[in-house]
């Protein structure tokens, strides 16, 4: 697992390039990003140039890249439709960071929408197991929430106890501050 850092969140509006590109000029060592549209299904991979020019620039700049799910991906979700499209969209975006060179992509452990935290859990780690499956070498880091209703992941020892069932190298945490 990669050692713990601060960074900020970077806009792709103008190409996934841009977001490297912003980090090199300002020194950041660390920075977050999101490799398709946080608020859409769709996945549009990034332009081949600027994807390119991002793995050269985090690379010779030695900038470690984070990025993060669309904020739509529910894991825990108890409704099948939501719950496959999750998957989908986690597994496309877990590829992406592979091709991108981002070892480490930040997940929401979702809501399980009143159907309950047992359940919840359940559905999170079997759509774990079958993202970690159909994927390479990116780590999925599970972030704590704010904790608002039926959100799954709003203490630290939820996270911990998921991570731990689990069981794979591959499954971390990463730790909201805000």
């Amino acid at each position: 697992m990669q050692e713990p850092g601060f960074g900020f969140h970077l806009s792709i509006s103008r190409g996934i390039a841009s977001a490297a590109t912003e980090a090199a000029s300002k020194n950041y060592k660390v920075f977050q990003l999101f490799v398709s549209n946080p608020r859409m299904w769709r996945f549009n991979r990034p332009d081949p140039k600027s994807a390119d020019e991002f793995i050269e620039t985090t690379r010779s700049k030695s900038i470690t890249p984070f990025a993060h799910m669309p904020y739509i991906c529910n894991l825990a979700s108890p409704r099948d439709e939501i719950y496959k499209k999750s998957i989908d969209i986690a597994i496309q975006n877990m590829n992406e960071c592979d091709a991108l060179g981002i070892r480490n992509l930040v997940f929401h452990m979702g809501s399980h929408l009143g159907s309950g935290a047992a359940t919840g859990k359940e559905r999170l780690e079997n759509a774990i197991y079958e993202i970690l499956e159909n994927t390479g070498n990116t780590n999925m880091l599970l972030e704590n929430s704010a904790g608002y209703s039926n959100s799954m992941g709003s203490s630290i020892s939820e996270i911990v106890q998921v991570v731990n069932d689990i069981g794979s190298g591959r499954v971390g945490m990463c730790i909201d501050t805000c």
